[in-house]
């Protein structure tokens, strides 16, 4: 694991527009072409992350098809794993320091659900929120109308739920969340789709 040693590169490590770059480069080799392609954004705007990550020593350049014109420049991460000091980010609480790199994949997961939902109806007065009590898991928030779902519509799904569990129930139920989400990483498929899992003990 490589230790991260100034603010400038901390706070790239940090920048939530990088990480999608990083992330991918930290499990293989890709190029900037194939990087466009999976992240769905410009030539150009890969082209700047990479030569960011490239400039603080993050990326390398393992090597180089020859061609007609301009080479193709395959990249990998320099590390696959990066320690940065506490003292060298701009956060005053380890609560900002989560906040900020969870809000904006919040924001994606939740804007993404909200216009799968409009597509449903152009009707806004359709819409509402329905509060009930289920049993054995408390206050349930659900967006109506729900109408029945098609092969055309985008599958989507939310749910917020308060479990009881004991420490080896709550260790059985990551491994198989994580076994999961695994499983359907090395299946894809062709569309993209935000995913948000979390399970954390509440407490006192």
């Amino acid at each position: 694991m490589q230790t991260i040693t100034d603010t400038d590169t901390a706070a790239l490590l940090l920048n939530t527009d990088l990480m999608g770059v990083l992330e991918r480069l930290m499990g293989q080799t890709w190029t900037g072409a194939a990087l466009t392609r999976d992240l769905g954004v410009g030539i150009g705007s890969v082209h700047y992350r990479l030569q960011k990550l490239l400039q603080h020593n993050l990326v390398r350049v393992t090597h180089e098809e020859k061609r007609a014109g301009r080479a193709i420049k395959h990249y990998t991460a320099s590390s696959d794993g990066f320690f940065i000091p506490y003292a060298l980010t701009n956060f005053e609480t380890l609560y900002a320091f989560w906040l900020a790199i969870l809000e904006p994949k919040h924001r994606a997961f939740v804007g993404n659900l909200v216009k799968n939902a409009e597509r449903r109806t152009t009707d806004p007065q359709k819409w509402g929120v329905a509060l009930r009590h289920v049993e054995g898991h408390g206050l349930h928030l659900q967006a109506l109308p729900k109408p029945p779902q098609t092969k055309l519509e985008p599958v989507s799904w939310f749910a917020e739920e308060d479990l009881m569990l004991s420490h080896e129930q709550a260790q059985a139920f990551k491994l198989e969340l994580k076994a999961l989400v695994e499983k359907y990483q090395l299946e894809p498929g062709t569309n993209a789709y935000v995913m948000q899992v979390g399970l954390v003990w509440v407490q006192d």
